[in-house]
């Protein structure tokens, strides 16, 4: 009416401001609606704990994760999912100080088998800035953790052989040296006539006797031995605590496994020249590979000999 047109313009304000009132309201509820839906389809484990850690949301990626029905994590402790040795004390002095946390660690699932979990934890502050809640993300990392064991593997070891590759026998070799263990005894082994076999049959005819030779080797030395393929047809043993008798032993027992071995590859069994020495001296390995190295030269020289000789005794003409 007329005489009302007075409280038109405040009814019209207040109308206004409760009009974008409900659309932020709307707004918001909107955006927590896209959010809780983005957290419970990602594929990334999400939960979250009061501060008396026990859990009050959680995803399916969370509960599949570790085992369970999504039903089975909501009330729990959130300690459920963490190994009994990375199960840390929920305490809500701790949790106020945390801010946010990002550590690898192990967790459990529900059958109790472990794998490796990289977590992100942050602490959740009311308007007055005291905690109310914890916010963890868990990734299962099991595939990463394989593929750098795998790159860790290969890089220190020969991937035809499975011994070690040449860098990490040097790098042991010099950790040995300076644990100064002795007796220390060195078995360098050569593969005879590899190049020959690479050239007339193939590389994999000359794979097949490296990884006889590696077979021959695992057979005769004890866990504990440093053994390393450390070039195309040498391999070479560190035995610490090993004294000359010990070697001799070893060297004995190469030579039988060979004789009793059924590998021939075109024709010719296989052949390994071996030398050998020993040192009581903590700073003498380097001199007794040196040692090893030259009397395995002379054993591959001495067969060379003997083969020269026979194949001259074969062409020889018969005495008339």
């Amino acid at each position: 009416l007329k005489d009302n047109l007075a409280r038109l313009a405040p009814a019209i304000r207040r109308e206004l401001e409760e009009s974008e009132t409900r659309r932020q309201r709307n707004l918001a509820e909107e955006e927590l609606r896209t959010l809780k839906h983005a957290i419970e389809t990602i594929p990334v484990g999400v939960t979250i704990a009061d501060l008396n850690g026990r859990i009050i949301f959680a995803n399916q990626a969370e509960a599949e994760m570790h085992g369970y029905a999504l039903e089975e994590l909501l009330g729990n402790d959130i300690r459920i999912v963490s190994s009994a040795e990375h199960a840390a004390d929920w305490n809500r002095g701790d949790v106020k100080k945390q801010g946010c946390l990002r550590r690898e660690t192990l967790n459990v699932r529900k059958d109790g088998n472990t794998f490796p979990a990289y977590l992100i934890s942050s602490v959740v502050l009311d308007q007055s800035g005291e905690p109310v809640a914890v916010v963890t993300a868990c990734e299962d990392i099991s595939e990463r953790k394989e593929a750098e064991e795998r790159l860790r593997y290969m890089s220190t070891h020969d991937t035809l052989t499975g011994f070690y590759n040449r860098a990490f026998f040097d790098q042991e070799l010099q950790r040995l040296a300076d644990q100064r263990y002795v007796p220390m005894s060195v078995i360098m082994v050569d593969v005879d006539g590899l190049k020959e076999v690479n050239d007339t049959l193939g590389h994999a005819a000359g794979d097949k006797v490296l990884k006889q030779t590696a077979s021959v080797l695992l057979s005769v030395f004890r866990t504990e031995d440093l053994v390393a393929r450390i070039g195309g047809d040498e391999f070479v043993v560190v035995l610490p605590g090993a004294d000359q008798q010990v070697v001799e032993k070893a060297i004995n027992r190469i030579r039988d496994v060979i004789e009793q071995s059924t590998c021939v590859i075109g024709g010719i069994g296989l052949s390994l020249s071996v030398g050998a020495a020993t040192t009581d001296d903590p700073n003498g390995l380097e001199e007794a590979l040196k040692q090893a190295d030259k009397r395995m030269y002379q054993d591959k020289l001495g067969k060379s000999s003997s083969r020269t000789r026979s194949a001259f005794n074969e062409r020889r003409l018969p005495d008339r």
